[in-house]
């Protein structure tokens, strides 16, 4: 079988390069893919955590995302938590959170491990070839894949077996923005439908 990072290459016929210095572009992603795998591991972890948060009233889900390390941290928060941590005026300051990287644990997520590798793959191609002016490009395909897998797990019925306030919202963020720029990103993306699976605009409705 194919490995997945040869797989997540999109163009036909290729595989991952033998040698990075040989390349002048990195080799196409597929995004596609990569959001496919991001929303089934995630709601694998959200649904076998509900099963054992049955009590907890949670008021968001989010992505702590590190795009230049191809890593997605699963999060949950509670007011309750988020009073403790002296936090009232900032929803999403993930590293705060009770519940932070609850998919660290997962073994589930031994299947993102070759992601971190693609993304590696990407960059060092890019700074090799003195194109590191593209690596925002980069991490922000990387950062629209997170926000529409997010969404689409926001549909799902792990969520839903959350127990959840009723203004519950979902964000995907990277560690070096704050929530106003992934919030418009995460607009922007319900607006255009970027995503190959329809984005229903209540899904943060409980």
């Amino acid at each position: 079988m194919l490995t997945f990072l040869r797989r997540l290459f999109a163009s036909s016929g290729s595989t991952a390069p033998a040698c990075e210095r040989e390349q002048e572009t990195p080799a196409p992603i597929d995004w596609g893919e990569l959001e496919d795998l991001l929303v089934r591991l995630a709601a694998g972890t959200v649904e076998r955590f509900a099963a054992e948060h049955p009590v907890e009233v949670f008021y968001g889900l989010g992505f702590d995302c590190h795009a230049d390390y191809g890593q997605v941290l699963v999060c949950l928060n509670t007011r309750e938590a988020q009073r403790e941590a002296g936090d009232e005026d900032d929803d999403w300051a993930f590293g705060n959170w009770r519940y932070h990287g609850i998919n660290l644990e997962d073994p589930a997520w031994e299947a993102w491990e070759e992601a971190p590798l693609v993304m590696s793959n990407a960059a060092n191609v890019l700074l090799n070839n003195r194109k590191g002016h593209a690596l925002p490009a980069l991490y922000e395909a990387f950062l629209e894949m997170a926000t529409r897998a997010l969404l689409r797990v926001a549909q799902s019925e792990a969520v839903g077996r959350l127990r959840k306030e009723s203004g519950f919202q979902v964000l995907a963020m990277d560690h070096d923005e704050g929530p106003e720029a992934a919030v418009a990103r995460m607009e922007h993306l319900r607006r255009t439908h970027v995503s190959r699976h329809a984005i229903n605009e209540n899904q943060g409705d409980s």
